[in-house]
């Protein structure tokens, strides 16, 4: 499910008095939040644990208000309690599954309702808690509840019968779809090119980085040397790459081995669990989930 670049933070003000702990003055700015260094812009369902909440409220009155989910009857947030302090106002950290499209009818927002997978997209919401009326339903996150579906730490499905003699075998499981082989290639397309121009900026600039953060100081650091401005989408979500601010505008000789620091790579884990990483000295990789945490401990600092 594709998102629009215009979209890149839901931020709701939802209508009350606050009881949450008081926002940090010195927290991170809009923009901060916006360029996806400190929180992800996006998760998936099973990007979720145990140190998450599932938060529920009414559905809205309003017969065209599409800015609400409805999943199984309430409209759905997960959070970790986390609060900003944005232009002095506390805001509530929370995630919400992607809004259907708005049409021109006038069917209501509680006609809509949103089955969810573990692949399901999570959209960054910001609530403001001086606004705030109502959570109900707060509990412990747990997949299983939410979609249907056995979480990954959920025991292993007991053994199947062994396939009698002369029975037809269980088939194969399906290859991965070719939509997610398409945005694959494409992200390591658009991966590469990002290296390439990288490379470029470095050899004009005494061996330095580029700006990384704001997003628009690397785009214009880079502009030169990329042909459309979707090269620094992943085609996955259609969401900017993340940036590691760590290595903003460093020389390349802070480090030992360029080669071994990430310094942009995809938002989430794509449907197949691999993710496209570009790393300082130009080069791009595809590696597993696992690798990914592994490859960006201690060396980023707005890993999702």
């Amino acid at each position: 499910m594709k998102h629009s670049p215009l979209m890149l933070c839901a931020i709701s003000l939802i209508a009350a008095s606050p009881t949450f702990a008081q926002a940090p003055s010195d927290g991170p700015s809009l923009s901060t939040i916006l360029s996806g260094a400190v929180y992800p812009l996006v998760l998936r369902m099973r990007d979720l644990d145990s140190h998450w909440s599932a938060i529920s409220r009414p559905p809205s009155s309003d017969k065209d208000d599409l800015n609400v989910l409805v999943h199984a009857g309430r409209i759905s947030s997960y959070t970790k309690g986390d609060i900003v302090s944005i232009g002095g106002e506390p805001f509530l950290v929370t995630y919400q599954p992607e809004l259907p499209t708005k049409s021109t009818s006038t069917t209501s927002t509680s006609d809509f309702v949103l089955h969810l997978g573990s692949d399901s997209l999570l959209d960054i919401a910001l609530v403001n808690i001086h606004t705030l009326q109502k959570l109900q339903g707060i509990k412990p996150f747990n997949l299983t509840a939410e979609t249907g579906e056995l979480s990954p730490s959920a025991p292993p499905a007991k053994p199947a019968t062994p396939t009698p003699v002369g029975a037809r075998p269980t088939p194969a499981p399906p290859a991965a779809p070719i939509n997610d082989v398409a945005n694959d290639a494409l992200s390591d397309s658009n991966l590469k090119a990002l290296g390439y121009a990288v490379v470029q900026y470095c050899q004009m600039n005494k061996a330095t980085l580029p700006p990384l953060a704001p997003v628009t100081d690397f785009h214009d650091a880079l502009k030169t040397h990329i042909k459309s401005d979707v090269q620094f989408l992943d085609p996955e979500i259609n969401l900017p790459y993340m940036v590691n601010v760590k290595a903003s505008g460093k020389p390349l000789s802070f480090y030992a081995k360029p080669s071994q620091i990430p310094i942009l790579w995809e938002p989430i884990a794509h449907v197949d669990d691999s993710r496209g990483v570009l790393f300082a000295d130009g080069h791009s990789k595809r590696m597993t989930e696992a690798e990914w945490q592994k490859v960006s401990k201690g060396h980023v600092s707005s890993a999702p």
